[in-house]
């Protein structure tokens, strides 16, 4: 009996590993395909530019407090940030609603963009700590970072940020400096972390809908083409029905085929 089984179930793996290769080979083409898409289209350097305009849009205007609310300050803030990821001055005439627009053409003011997404919000970084440090130099981007942060920390560290602490200085003010420094350094990298977290997730996802979508077409063209080279078969509704299913269920299936593959062999190998 047991030998019996072992037979079925070899039988069922052969059976189940053939249309696993072809998909696995399915899905090489598909991503094959779609990496030659995004390097022509800039489709990377796109997505990069949409997440900063949206992180930085959706901003609210501080208070007057923190900052002088100026109708131009997300452009502010967006000018900063490329001159301190960048070294690159923005002409005063350039604003955020511009990379909405534009087409992505690398320069040096757009070559954040042009990094991967580690390296990008690395150079963010950076440049958060900068403005940490000098928060008197660089308001807005200074007030947009700190936004949500305890208001009091906010106007304590642009207030003291300055001031050179001298002989006789009162150590509880000094701890409240350094404390309120200490949870804005904080809060601005869960800010960043956050960011980075969400754009993972959002270009995974697209690249894993975008391989289905490639994936699925590519076997609906293959399935129909097999069928209309059979000159002895007849494509009827039914026929149709069956290739399109077959390609919606092949196209999910195909990212993960290469996996599917493996453990197969695994158990023809009795590993």
């Amino acid at each position: 009996m047991a030998t019996e089984v072992l037979d079925v179930v070899n039988s069922m793996t052969d059976f189940i590993l053939k249309y696993a290769l072809a998909l696995a080979a399915t899905s090489a083409l598909a991503m094959a395909l779609l990496e030659a898409w995004k390097s022509i289209v800039k489709s990377r350097e796109r997505f990069h530019m949409r997440c900063l305009y949206d992180w930085i849009s959706a901003a609210p205007l501080p208070a007057p407090d923190v900052v002088q609310p100026a109708p131009n300050f997300h452009d502010r803030v967006y000018r900063q940030l490329i001159l301190l990821t960048t070294g690159e001055k923005l002409d005063e005439r350039y604003g955020l609603k511009d990379i909405e627009r534009a087409s992505f053409e690398l320069s040096p003011s757009s070559a954040l963009f042009a990094l991967t997404e580690e390296r990008m919000l690395g150079q963010i970084q950076e440049a958060a700590d900068l403005v940490l440090s000098n928060p008197s130099v660089y308001p807005e981007f200074y007030a947009f970072l700190t936004e949500g942060a305890s208001k009091d920390d906010i106007v304590m560290w642009q207030r003291e940020s300055t001031q050179v602490p001298g002989e006789g200085a009162d150590p509880q003010k000094m701890k409240a400096r350094v404390d309120a420094f200490s949870r804005l350094t904080k809060f601005v990298k869960r800010r960043l972390d956050s960011l980075q977290i969400a754009m993972s997730y959002e270009w995974a996802s697209w690249n894993q809908w975008c391989s289905i979508v490639v994936g699925a077409t590519l076997l609906f063209v293959s399935l129909v083409y097999l069928q209309w080279s059979d000159s002895s078969s007849v494509a009827d509704s039914g026929t149709w029905f069956r290739i399109v299913l077959a390609s919606l269920a092949g196209g999910m299936v195909a990212p993960v085929a290469k996996d599917l593959v493996t453990a197969l062999r695994k158990v023809r190998s009795g590993g």
